[in-house]
C-alpha cells in the first residue's frame, strides 16, 4: 500500500518546483492539532497541559495519535471481518 513516505523522482526536479499542494484546510496546523487533543481530552484533567506544548509537539502528537487511531480501527475492521467469515463457516 503507498504511504508517501518513500517518494522518489524519476527524473532530476527544477528548484521551485511545486511538487505537491493541498488545500490549507487540510493541512495539520498547531491549532487544528490542539483542537483535535483537546477534544480527546475534554474529560481529562490535563487538557491544560497542551498549553504547555510547542507546536512542533501539538503537530507530532497529533500525527503519532491519528496513527495509532487508524491502525486500531484498521485491526477492528480485521477482526470483525474474521469473525464474520468463521461465523459463516
Amino acid at each position: 500500500m503507498p504511504s508517501g513516505f518513500n517518494v522518489i523522482a524519476g527524473n532530476d526536479v527544477p528548484a521551485d518546483t511545486t511538487v505537491v499542494a493541498i488545500p490549507f484546510s487540510l493541512a495539520i496546523t498547531p491549532d487544528v492539532s490542539k483542537a483535535a487533543l483537546k477534544a480527546l481530552t475534554r474529560d481529562a484533567d490535563e487538557s491544560h497541559l497542551l498549553d504547555a506544548l510547542s507546536e512542533r509537539q501539538l503537530v507530532c502528537t497529533y500525527v503519532c495519535l491519528h496513527q495509532i487511531a487508524q491502525d486500531a480501527a484498521s485491526r477492528r475492521v480485521d477482526a470483525t471481518a474474521a469473525s464474520h467469515a468463521n461465523a459463516a463457516d
